[in-house]
């Protein structure tokens, strides 16, 4: 018995970066998380609004996607404005920080 190879290019479909940009100041991204004003970050605020019902479920993502300048100088001091605190959690522990959000 033989066996016979043959090196053959083969292409699979897969998700791959095409865009993004800064719903506030319209920059874009150079990447998933490398933004054209400011760091490597990837920052979304979303909410899922879901109902379930006997016949079936609804789900609705509602989502905005910023980039760090927006959200430190215009995002962080708006929602603190409001009365609004922040939790920031550094470690993997999950335990919470007084840190400020940068």
């Amino acid at each position: 018995m033989s066996i016979k190879y043959e090196i053959k290019e083969v292409f699979a479909p897969r998700k791959v970066f095409v865009e993004k940009c800064c719903d506030i100041c319209r920059s874009k991204a150079y990447s998933e998380y490398t933004w054209e004003r400011g760091k490597y970050d990837d920052i979304k605020i979303s909410r899922l609004v879901s109902s379930y019902y006997p016949e079936g479920d609804f789900r609705k993502n509602i989502s905005l996607d910023m980039c760090p300048v927006c959200w430190c100088e215009k995002f962080v001091p708006w929602v603190e404005s409001l009365g609004g605190k922040f939790t920031v959690v550094e470690n993997e522990d999950g335990e919470p920080s007084d840190m400020k959000p940068d």
